[in-house]
Parts: C-alpha cells; structure tokens; sequence
C-alpha cells in the first residue's frame, strides 16, 4: 500500500485558490456546454449517419439499387 497524507478540514479554511475573473470563468462555463453540445450532436450524426448506410446497404442487397 501507500502512505496518504491527511489534511486537516480546518487548514483547507486557510488555502488560497486563485480564480479567473469572472468573466472569464462564465466564457470558459460557455465554452463548455458549447463543447458537450458539440460531443452529442457528432453523436447524433454518427448514429444517423450509420443508420442511412444500413438502410443504403439492405436496399443494395435487395436489388432496389445498383451498384
């Protein structure tokens, strides 16, 4: 195993954390959601995407197109 350091609650009280000003933290929080939007609408596309080449593949197969 290894050996983790305790620290204390009451020292915590005492930490400094330097923050962004605001605006920049509300441009970052944007920048964010902007970007999990993104993750889920490449999602969305890749499943569409895959469902048309499937529905593409079984109309070949079934001689409705010609390739």
């Amino acid at each position: 195993g290894f050996n983790m350091p305790f620290l204390p609650l009451a020292d915590t009280r005492t930490i400094k954390v330097a923050l962004p000003p605001l605006d920049v933290q509300r441009r970052i929080a944007t920048l964010h959601q902007l970007s999990t939007r993104e993750s889920e609408i490449l999602a969305t596309l890749g499943q569409r995407r895959a469902a048309l080449l499937d529905a593409l593949a079984l109309r070949a197969a079934q001689g409705a197109i010609r390739t």
